[in-house]
């Protein structure tokens, strides 16, 4: 994984992996759910650049899942700050990260490791 400092000072980590974009679409009482391949081209800490096949307009709300080999799947939420046409059918898409259920994941982790040190603390010491 490559890592670079972005204008924005945030490290962003090169990132590619392929996944699911999932997008609901709204036509006045009628909701109606958009699917389509999407690839994860690097991350950051506050978000992401995605290539989709479709343009994306600031604002839009994008659902993605993905998964890395002998990992549970990811689904994160993105709040789409630009999009950008390139080449003849694709578009890369800036994103804001809203939620990833790998928040959930690394607030176990802490958990667990802070349950651990209590008990480690529990043990009598010889004297």
């Amino acid at each position: 994984m490559k890592t670079q400092l972005s204008s924005r000072s945030e490290l962003r980590h090169t990132f590619r992996q392929n996944g699911t974009y999932l997008k609901s679409l709204t036509n006045g009482d009628r909701t109606a759910f958009e699917e389509g391949p999407v690839t994860i081209l690097n991350k950051s800490e506050n978000g992401a650049r995605l290539r989709m096949s479709r343009p994306f307009h600031a604002g839009d709300i994008i659902e993605v899942q993905w998964r890395q080999p002998g990992e549970q799947s990811t689904t994160e939420v993105f709040e789409a700050r630009w999009s950008q046409r390139k080449h003849s059918s694709r578009y890369i898409i800036g994103c804001r990260l809203i939620f990833s259920t790998e928040w959930r994941l690394r607030t176990k982790i802490a958990i667990d490791a802070q349950s651990t040190l209590l008990k480690a603390d529990e043990i009598e010491r010889p004297t």
